[in-house]
């Protein structure tokens, strides 16, 4: 009899699936030798957050086209980049200012077979760029102090008035991202719910939804 997969975070295993994507724990051999390897991120991407998960729920519920340019914001080991690559066959791009994350963005990605490349940039940073070909912006749980609320205040302003597109932000519930939400609706439509989940874990949070839904 084939072997069922594994679908919650607990146990002994050293992976999990969560709407089709393969998910790596900290217990598994690869990640293991990354961290041997002196490969260790230091801007809190030493672990996947549980708001991927919520983030990952929510996108399954949507219809998003292999044509759309999406860009994770602080991917950290960009689990939801490579969910949308292997989903929906778009075009993702995981961005995170950290470097040292991308050693572990790259090991999802080769689990799961997809191609996401790997952009190391600041939220400050990628509100200078030209964002006119990205669709949806979408992020797990960045905005956790008030100094990142306001980068993701500036880049969210300078990319809703040059493209007006999609923006999804996911977050357990911090002030500074409630701080966010309300300076954004001053300006934007938008739309705010609470999501839960009980598999791969048990998890709450918040779903800000920019743009055209």
């Amino acid at each position: 009899m084939k072997d069922l997969p594994n679908l919650t975070m607990k146990g002994k295993f050293d992976h999990f699936i969560q709407e089709g994507i393969t998910v790596l724990k900290p217990n598994h051999d690869e990640v293991a030798k990354l961290h041997d390897a002196g490969q260790i991120p230091s801007e809190f991407g030493s672990r996947i957050w549980h708001s991927s998960y919520l983030l990952i729920h929510y996108l399954s519920k949507l219809d998003l086209s292999s044509e759309q340019n999406i860009v994770e914001l602080g991917c950290g080991w960009g689990l939801p980049a490579a969910y949308i690559q292997k989903r929906f066959g778009a075009k993702v791009l995981a961005t995170d200012v950290d470097s040292q994350v991308k050693y572990y963005q790259q090991l999802i990605t080769r689990v799961n077979s997809v191609v996401v490349p790997f952009f190391q940039r600041s939220f400050s940073q990628l509100a200078l760029d030209d964002l006119s070909d990205i669709d949806l912006l979408v992020g797990a749980d960045v905005c956790y102090s008030p100094t990142n609320a306001k980068r993701l205040a500036e880049l969210f302003y300078h990319y809703m008035k040059e493209v007006n597109g999609e923006i999804i932000l996911v977050d357990s519930g911090r002030r500074p991202f409630f701080h966010l939400v309300d300076e954004m609706k001053q300006t934007f439509s938008l739309s705010l719910n609470e999501v839960k989940i009980d598999l791969p874990t048990r998890a709450s949070g918040y779903i800000l939804h920019l743009g055209k839904h």
